[in-house]
């Protein structure tokens, strides 16, 4: 074997800025691509934008939480957590020191409403005695809402039952003694330890679960609102697709610069390229919009059960299917079902959600994923609670329904659900 340099020829394919950039085009939403024109824009003087009517967008805008939703009358300056606890600081009466604490504590707050520092450790930053911060943190368990400045679940829980106008002892002590019973449900362990009964535990348990683990949730959130990247009207026989293109910004020539090219030679190079550009992004925004009109289009062909009658009925489909039927490459298809959103009859859904895998029923026929994960949230939300289905019960039920899936499977498709082994589902 010979060591020395040799010439050889090779074919690659390099990966060109303007190609990099179409492709990430491609996959990004209406939203993103509005973004982006409007950054082109900024930084090349040839592109005019005109903007799509404020009428337009709002009539589009959707929640991820409900069917359709407005977007006019909403608060943009919602009542931030600590903003809400600053308020209650002002008219709350404590001396300058424990002010100064609590305003500390507020803002040691995580994303619960929980106090994630030790008091020992806010002490020696606060330079004060750690009985000044366990005084002052009292103070501000006082404060709405209820568990608020908890150091950990169980205090929280404990701090809203103190708050409640009837006193629950049974559910203190569940709460304080035995939380992890609670969360597996030990009835009967839990009813023998407190010598009461079973059904006054239960009860006590319906009481813990009224409370809320998460007392900050609701204070400055923001309703999560996306543009569907297309409409599907399907209230004939041959649904309506629309692609909701009509949002993003109209993009020209700026004909005072398109000029320039004749009257100022010195600038003619520069505005040369700044006109491949503007092409360059013309020309990659109408690729974007046939590619994804393509892919809709057979995603209604082929989920058409779905968008004409029923939201629960998805077939098989992949998408390398996809992109055998358009003859494009499989991550394109990818790239172009990526952060995008279909509006319905049924609600707003992401275009992975048709993409589905195959299964074989005993008829030898395939069924998706989809159909069994239905299955499998109806079988549990029926199931017997103080006996509920194990792994291979439910593998034996669906059986004799005609879907023939391993335990295995049953057990990935429960745990990307969400949703617990049997053991913890028990009710005792």
């Amino acid at each position: 074997m010979k060591v020395g340099l040799f010439q050889t020829q090779r074919q690659t394919l390099a990966l060109t800025n303007q190609l990099r950039q179409a492709i990430e085009l491609l996959q990004y939403s209406t939203m993103d691509l509005s973004q982006f024109i409007k950054e082109q824009a900024m930084d090349n003087p040839l592109i005019d934008i005109e903007e799509p009517r404020m009428s337009a967008i709002s009539e589009t805008y959707v929640t991820s939480t409900s069917k359709y939703k407005n977007i006019d009358g909403i608060n943009s300056e919602d009542l931030t957590l600590s903003s809400y606890l600053l308020q209650q600081l002002i008219d709350f009466n404590v001396k300058l020191e424990e002010k100064e604490i609590i305003n500390y504590l507020i803002m040691s707050l995580n994303d619960k409403g929980y106090i994630v520092d030790s008091l020992t450790e806010i002490a020696e930053t606060l330079k004060y005695p750690i009985e000044k911060i366990k005084a002052a943190l009292e103070i501000l368990q006082q404060f709405d809402p209820a568990g608020i400045g908890a150091e950990n679940l169980q205090q929280c829980l404990l701090l809203q039952l103190k708050r409640k106008n009837r006193k629950f002892p049974i559910a203190e002590i569940m709460v304080k003694d035995h939380l992890e019973d609670v969360a597996r449900k030990n009835w009967d362990k839990i009813a023998k330890d407190l010598a009461v009964s079973v059904e006054e535990v239960k009860h006590s348990f319906a009481i813990i679960k009224t409370l809320n683990p998460n007392p900050a949730s609701g204070y400055g959130e923001k309703p999560n609102y996306i543009i569907p990247d297309f409409q599907v009207i399907a209230d004939s026989e041959d649904p309506i697709i629309v692609l909701n293109d009509h949002l993003l910004p109209k993009i020209s020539v700026n004909q005072h610069y398109e000029m320039d090219l004749t009257s100022h030679p010195e600038a003619s190079d520069y505005i040369k390229i700044q006109l491949q550009h503007y092409r360059w992004l013309a020309r990659s925004i109408s690729q974007r919009k046939t590619t994804l009109q393509n892919v809709m289009e057979i995603i209604v062909q082929k989920q058409r059960t779905f968008f004409i009658e029923s939201p629960n009925i998805l077939v098989p489909l992949t998408m390398k299917e996809v992109s055998e039927v358009i003859s494009i490459h499989e991550s394109t298809v990818s790239r172009a079902v990526k952060n995008k959103y279909v509006q319905t009859n049924h609600g707003v859904y992401p275009l992975k959600t048709f993409f589905t895998s195959k299964i074989k029923n005993m008829s030898g026929k395939d069924s998706s994923s989809f159909v069994v994960k239905k299955q499998l949230i109806k079988l549990i939300a029926e199931e017997n609670k103080e006996n509920p289905l194990s792994d291979q019960q439910i593998v034996d039920v669906m059986k004799l329904e005609g879907l023939d899936i391993s335990r295995r499977t049953i057990s990935k498709y429960r745990n990307q659900l969400g949703i617990s082994s049997s053991s913890m589902r028990k009710e005792r």
